[in-house]
Formats: structure tokens, sequence, C-alpha cells
């Protein structure tokens, strides 16, 4: 199962004929589906990838670490910022987009879970960091991916951290998102939903685990703005 942009790459591509591209448009688009004459099975295993997006538009101030919840299992596959920007400080409208720079840079991501007083006992605690390398192009504001090797599974109902830090030196300044919203609805197969909860992250919680953590002493080196999450949807065998 694809999603339309994915298909709309391959209905471009001549394989399928113009009914074709028809049937497999209705099938993707219209509540409740319409039959096709082809498989409609997940691919990957069983797994759906989705992505929930935080921001409407951009800004220029920065914002801390935020927690989410969700209303049902996930795998996380990574998270997306915002492109590079010229320089700290310099206003979005003064950019020139006609100087393009490829950026590369080593970042470290992790997710966690939040310490909560009322927690079972018996709750494990999920701690999962990466070393990865992002790349793109100054003033491009799409946002980079950076994805752990092995998708993270997350709770349904727990309170998660997730944080980016950057391992360069020199000073790291991204574009930033305004307008964040607190409840966030991904639609999924099936005629199925997901809702992401994002609040602000407590201090006393993140800096316990990190007592010299960059987010939260004026570090230029973290990223705790992360726009998109990334992550899959496990089915039941089954499922269609």
């Amino acid at each position: 199962l694809m999603t339309v942009h994915e298909f709309g790459e391959a209905a471009t591509s001549s394989l399928l004929s113009y009914e074709e591209v028809a049937q497999v448009f209705l099938h993707l688009t219209v509540v409740p589906r319409l039959p096709v004459p082809y498989p409609t099975g997940l691919r990957c295993n069983g797994c759906s990838r989705h992505v929930v997006k935080r921001f409407a538009t951009l800004s220029d101030k920065r914002c801390n670490n935020r927690e989410s919840k969700v209303d049902r299992q996930i795998l996380v596959s990574g998270f997306g910022i915002f492109g590079f920007a010229p320089r700290a400080g310099e206003l979005l409208s003064s950019v020139d987009s006609s100087a393009a720079l490829d950026w590369q840079t080593e970042v470290e991501i992790e997710l966690f879970t939040v310490k909560m007083s009322n927690r079972s006992q018996n709750s494990e605690d999920l701690s999962a960091t990466e070393t990865v390398v992002i790349q793109g192009t100054m003033n491009d504001v799409k946002p980079v991916v950076a994805s752990f090797r092995k998708p993270v599974p997350v709770l349904p109902d727990v309170s998660y951290t997730a944080r980016m830090k950057f391992l360069d030196e020199a000073v790291i300044q991204t574009y930033s998102g305004a307008k964040g919203i607190e409840v966030a609805t991904v639609p999924l197969p099936f005629d199925e939903k997901i809702n992401f909860h994002f609040e602000s992250s407590s201090r006393d919680s993140y800096s316990s685990r990190h007592p010299s953590n960059c987010c939260y002493n004026d570090v230029p080196h973290c990223e705790g703005q992360l726009p998109e999450i990334h992550f899959f949807i496990q089915w039941p065998e089954g499922t269609h």
C-alpha cells in the first residue's frame, strides 16, 4: 500500500495506462475505498510509513524540547529538522536564495522516556541514541531527516522526549517553526488515525538525565525543536 505521493511518482513513469491510473487513484482517495483488480496488501513486512508535522510556518525564534505522547504504538524511524540558515540572527526575508552551498554535519539523535512519579514500577524506560550524518543545501528550508538504524518502538500514552545534538564544533543555526500545534492527527490506512500530543518538556526531568545538556544551557549545538517525527505503524497479519 503506497501513499498518494508515491503513487504520483509511479503514475508519471508510464508504467500504468490512464485507466489503471484512475483506478488506483480512486482507490487511494475515495472513502470507503473502491475495489481494484490489484493486490492492496501492505508492503515493508506489514508496516505503513508516516510523518507527523508540528509547524505551519517558519520563524526566527527558538523553542525548547517538547514531550510527546501517542494513542497507539508506533515505531519511530527518525526526526526531521528544518534546513540550515546562513547565520544566527539573520532574518528570513534577507536570505539570498541564489546562494546554494552544500553542507554536511554529524548529529546525535536521542529518544527517551520522561520519568514520571505516577508511572508504574513495572514500566520500562526507553533510551535510544544514534550518531548519523545529515546533509543538505544552505537556505533550503525543506526538513532534513536523521534516522535510527533500527526503528524505535514507542508505547501508547507514555511521555517521550526527542532531541538532536550537533557534534560539529561550529555554531549551528537552523530555521525554526512557528504556530506549533498541541495535538496532531495523522490519517492511517484502513480509515484509521493516530493522535500525537505535544507539550513543553520538564526541565527537571531532562536535567536530571543530562545535567550538562546544551538544550538548557544556551549552547548552540543542540536542536530541541524537531518539526517532524517519522514513524511506522505495524499492522497485524491479515489486515487489509
